[in-house]
This record gives C-alpha cells, sequence and structure tokens, in this order.
C-alpha cells in the first residue's frame, strides 16, 4: 500500500476489539440503510454494519485498501472516490446515513469534504463524523498518520454547517486515549503509537468507556458529531 505509516496504524487498530465495538456502539443508533463509510479504510466498521442487516458501501481513496474489503468482507459495495474532488451528480441523494471516522483531519479542504458527504444522503439523512480533538494535542503522531488538523467542538459545528448540514450533536469522547496521545505524540515526540500501549489501552479501555457514559466530558482525543441534511 502507498501509505506505510497509515496501512501499519489500520492494521493495529483493527485488532483493539475493545474499542472498536465500544466506537461501533457510540455510532450505531444513527445508522439508516442504506449507509456508506466515507474513509472505510480496510473494512473494520464495514463488516459491523453489514452484520446488522445493513445495506452498506465502502467508499475510499485508495483502491489497496478496497481490494482487502473485497477480499475478506462478502455483501459489500465498493467504491473509489477523492473527498476532496466533487463527486458526480450520480451519488446525490443516495444514502440513508453516512459515516466517516478519522478522516476529514487528513484533508486539505475539509470543506469540500463535508459538501461531498452532504451531497450523498438523501433529505433528512444523518451523517456522523469522528475527528481527533484539540489543537493543543498535534504532534508527532498526528504529522506521521498525514493529519492537517484537530478541531473543537465549536470550529467542527461551523464547519458542518457552513456545509449545509444541521448539528444535532457534538460530543468529545475517549479521555484516557487523549492523555497517552499527549504524552506520546507531544511531549514525548513519538514518531507512531507504540503496539504495546495500544494492547494495554484496549485492555483496560472498557471501564473507562462505561464512565464516560455518565459524564460529559469537555475534553477527549475525539470528537463525535451528528449532523442532519434537512
Amino acid at each position: 500500500m502507498n501509505d506505510p505509516v497509515g496501512a501499519k496504524t489500520l492494521d493495529i487498530m483493527a485488532g483493539a476489539k475493545n474499542y472498536n465495538r465500544w466506537l461501533f456502539g457510540q455510532i450505531r443508533p444513527w445508522l439508516v440503510s442504506p449507509v456508506a463509510e466515507v474513509g472505510a479504510g480496510t473494512g473494520t466498521f464495514v463488516q459491523m454494519m453489514s452484520d446488522l442487516g445493513l445495506a452498506v458501501t465502502a467508499v475510499d481513496y485508495n483502491p489497496q485498501y478496497l481490494k482487502v474489503i473485497q477480499k475478506n468482507h462478502s455483501g459489500i459495495s465498493t467504491l473509489e472516490m477523492n473527498l476532496e474532488k466533487p463527486w458526480p451528480a450520480a451519488l446525490r441523494n443516495k444514502f440513508s446515513s453516512v459515516i466517516s471516522l478519522n478522516v476529514i483531519e487528513h484533508i486539505t479542504d475539509d470543506f469540500q469534504a463535508l459538501a461531498n458527504i452532504f451531497a450523498m444522503l438523501r433529505p433528512s439523512g444523518r451523517a456522523v463524523i469522528l475527528v481527533p480533538a484539540h489543537g493543543w494535542a498535534y504532534g508527532t503522531l498526528d504529522k506521521n498518520l498525514g493529519h492537517v488538523r484537530r478541531y473543537d467542538a465549536k470550529s467542527l459545528t461551523k464547519l458542518l454547517e457552513s456545509a449545509g448540514f444541521t448539528v444535532t450533536c457534538v460530543r468529545y469522547l475517549n479521555i484516557l486515549g487523549l492523555i497517552g496521545w499527549w504524552v506520546n505524540g507531544v511531549l514525548f515526540r513519538k514518531p507512531t503509537i507504540p503496539t504495546s500501549q495500544l494492547r494495554f489501552f484496549d485492555f483496560i479501555s472498557p471501564s473507562f468507556f462505561s464512565l464516560e457514559k455518565y459524564i460529559s466530558l469537555p475534553i477527549g482525543l475525539s470528537l463525535l458529531a451528528v449532523a442532519r441534511k434537512p
């Protein structure tokens, strides 16, 4: 694959079973068929959606990632598209829900990316967007993963609204992950996430995630936004 750091990270994160189950639980209430995942990577979440009986389309710019999905996940449609370019009219109003998890922070023109997602949705359809949070947490991990930026609640809300969305929910997630990210990427300036730390995080994370059900966090590793197309 032409993105060795990104490919390695996708491979490592695919093994973070507890984290992936928890994150999928955060987005599941908003999923309505047909659904597209924009920036599907190698397919960790498309299979979870398909297992619910949803009609799923995996969208990614990287044909190698899509080949992995086609090989490993049956019944998933795939579509190779570049988020930074306007998409064809044939894709408009096709999906009831679209998810994009840790994708638009890689895009220089993040407005165009969200405009494409907006166009894909049917009226009253919902987009679920996950992005990294807090500019002060930007460090070597972000740089090496190709992150252009990190977001706060205000900037993400403004961006979604400028693309035409009505924002219904924005909240911070994963305070435990934020601590590890800042220590590794900002304090110690490590080039990649240590695999041993990720495994330990995935092991202990369920207890922390259960607490987040009852606490509205002012900070977190990620921002989750739910936005509706009028």
